[in-house]
């Protein structure tokens, strides 16, 4: 996972937080934020079907592969496109990932993203609306040559964007409640 330095020496304020505690010792949940050049900062918050070593495994060869298509490919669309192909070329245990993945403009907030079945993100912007960020495509992993299609939001200076996995939403209370997409 990255760690908060690589945000150190940008010449833009960004407020970033990101935490990860998996449920077993071994998960499939996964994030990760870097910079594609010095105003563009890529980020990807994911979730591997499955628990254990074989998600922890999968879901280090999804990053792997989306971190190289996000340096050779010039917009989200075809970095998920490269991804999803590289993934389902060998994938015998027919494993799959939800992901989403978007690449933030730091000079005018521009935030172009693909979202493969994931959770979708919140944008809270000033006034107290909520958007959603809905799916825009298919899980990776799963079809070839059936990549997601990209949307473009803008982020405003004082806007929260929200990104989480599963693993909120389906957090059990002391009572056996979950804590649910609504809460």
């Amino acid at each position: 996972l990255p760690r908060p330095a690589l945000l150190e020496g940008s010449s833009h304020r960004l407020d970033l937080h990101a935490e990860m505690r998996p449920a077993r010792n071994i998960g499939g949940d996964f994030y990760d934020y870097f910079f594609l050049d010095e105003d563009r900062l890529a980020i990807v918050v994911g979730d591997v079907c499955g628990k254990g070593i074989p998600a922890s495994l999968f879901m280090s060869v999804v990053m792997t592969v989306l971190r190289v298509a996000a340096r050779e490919e010039k917009d989200p669309a075809a970095t998920i496109a490269r991804t999803n192909d590289i993934l389902c070329r060998d994938n015998v245990t027919s494993m799959f990932a939800t992901a989403f993945y978007g690449v933030l403009d730091l000079r005018d907030g521009a935030l172009e993203y693909c979202n493969c079945g994931h959770n979708a993100p919140l944008l809270l912007d000033e006034a107290g609306n909520v958007t959603s960020l809905p799916a825009t495509g298919l899980p990776l992993a799963l079809y070839p040559e059936r990549s997601a299609a990209a949307r473009r939001i803008t982020v405003t200076p004082r806007d929260l964007l929200v990104l989480f996995t599963d693993g909120v939403t389906e957090a059990m209370s002391p009572t056996n409640e979950e804590f649910s997409e609504r809460r």
